[in-house]
């Protein structure tokens, strides 16, 4: 059960704790049309892909003796962290791919 309070506060973290660069959060996208929302949800998207990509290699690898559950939250919030860096930096291309399908949806 604590796993589960873990990665739901996790989750939700991916949304609601901007990190600041050069004084403009990674949460507000660059261009200012209306779809800057569709913008910031591809990237979101990408986030939380890339999130259970790092969650899912880390559980590959043999528990260690003495791991226990902080040092597990503290990992998967290393995990949070690494992800949307990663995302509302340059990505890997997924958020960028997938705003451009939608954006040929909509326009």
């Amino acid at each position: 059960m604590g796993g589960m309070n873990t990665e739901m506060i996790s989750q939700r973290s991916l949304f609601t704790s901007p990190m600041t660069r050069g004084g403009k959060t990674e949460d507000q996208p660059e261009s200012g049309s209306n779809l800057a929302p569709l913008e910031k949800a591809c990237k979101d998207f990408e986030s939380i892909f890339l999130y259970t990509l790092l969650k899912t290699m880390r559980e590959s690898l043999p528990k260690t003796d003495g791991a226990g559950r902080s040092r597990d939250m503290y990992t998967s919030m290393g995990d949070l962290a690494v992800a949307r860096s990663m995302a509302h930096g340059r990505g890997i291309g997924l958020g960028d791919m997938l705003f451009e399908q939608l954006r040929k949806r909509i326009g």
